[in-house]
């Protein structure tokens, strides 16, 4: 080290990237002045030093998440009558099982992407009715080993339909009303259940979910931009594990978290909801929900130099520089900053090369 004061300032790194962000790159310069000349006997303490390296810097967000199984449907009855049963919070309904009971007979799940908006039934002597719905009524028949061919409601629809009816117990009519089914995108797992059994049957019924583990994460509007369908993140679980995970599909119906009354707190920030599939959904077998933190890389940077933000000099003129030990002495090099990632910056400008030593505050 030369005698002299430099005209420079040694950044020091206060809290993580985040907080570099939030404060302007959270960094905070002291002056690092050259101590008196001590006695001639005196040999000055070493700088500490590191290299400048060559890597690769990756920023990343963490997001708060919930552990369960995606976000709940509200699921509400359509026919007339009385529930006489009703399934448990937590069960599993496959395509073809019932979801409830009316007058005691049941009302069976269906996949599909529609759900039922008129009677379909044959009509003998007149064309026979097609459309999304009865592409549904014909697959999920087809699947459950009703088999039927085609796109139109024929009479051989009809006889499979009254198949089916048959087997459930059901008045062999051969055809379907919209309130006899429930389509939903697939499997599905009962959240909750918010009417009872001797409740009229035409009304709110419970919620739905998805039946595998996925992560509900809330991202503030502004941020949405960073996530969407196939990005790759990284999940914390309550015990510390990783594991990873894509966001599968944005609900993009922003809303404000709810204040102690239950109504949105105006003074929150507005989100929107990301969900999360695991890529290994057994490693959270043993939870069915829990808080979790989702981390979601912003930006990567590969190959270039970096070093400690603690080797970074706040120069006079502005700018930054650091100070590189070559040959026995010390010389102040003027350099550009670019990513700054989990306590490292990556620097650029003339004269920067890899292996280099550079002073680094203690």
């Amino acid at each position: 080290m030369a005698e002299t004061a430099r005209n420079a300032k040694r950044l020091i790194v206060l809290g993580t990237v985040a907080l570099l962000i939030v404060a302007t790159i959270g960094i905070v310069a002291y002056t690092r002045l050259a101590a008196p000349r001590a006695a001639a006997d005196s040999a000055p303490a070493a700088a500490q030093t590191t290299e400048v390296t060559r890597t690769d810097l990756s920023d990343t967000q963490q997001f708060p998440g919930s552990l369960g199984y995606g976000l709940a449907r509200d699921l509400k009855g359509r026919k007339a009558g009385t529930l006489t049963w009703l399934p448990a919070s937590g069960t599993s309904v496959d395509r073809g099982a019932p979801l409830y009971k009316v007058n005691n007979q049941p009302v069976v799940l269906f996949f599909g992407s529609i759900p039922m908006y008129r009677k379909l039934e044959a009509q003998p002597g007149h064309q026979p009715m097609e459309g999304p719905d009865v592409r549904v009524i014909i697959d999920n028949l087809a699947a459950l080993g009703y088999g039927t061919k085609g796109d139109h409601f024929t009479e051989a629809t009809a006889a499979s339909v009254k198949r089916w009816q048959h087997q459930l117990g059901l008045p062999e009519t051969g055809a379907i009303d919209p309130a006899d089914v429930v389509v939903q995108p697939g499997k599905v797992r009962v959240e909750s259940v918010g009417a009872s059994v001797g409740d009229s049957a035409n009304g709110p019924l419970m919620s739905v979910t998805g039946t595998v583990k996925s992560v509900t994460m809330a991202v503030d509007l502004f941020q949405a931009s960073l996530v969407k369908p196939g990005t790759k993140v990284t999940v914390t679980l309550p015990n510390g594990t990783t594991t990873a995970g894509t966001v599968r599909e944005i609900n993009r119906n922003a809303a404000s978290d709810k204040g102690s009354s239950g109504s949105p707190d105006q003074q929150a920030p507005v989100k929107v909801q990301a969900i999360v599939t695991l890529g290994k959904p057994g490693e959270a077998k043993d939870l069915d929900s829990a808080p979790v933190q989702v981390s979601v890389t912003t930006e990567t940077k590969r190959g270039v130099l970096a070093v400690p933000i603690g080797a970074l000099l706040a120069l006079r003129d502005g700018g930054y520089g650091i100070e590189i030990q070559q040959g026995g002495a010390t010389h102040l090099l003027a350099i550009q900053t670019g990513l700054f990632a989990k306590g490292m910056v990556e620097i650029s400008g003339k004269g920067v090369a890899a292996g280099q030593r550079v002073e680094v505050t203690s």
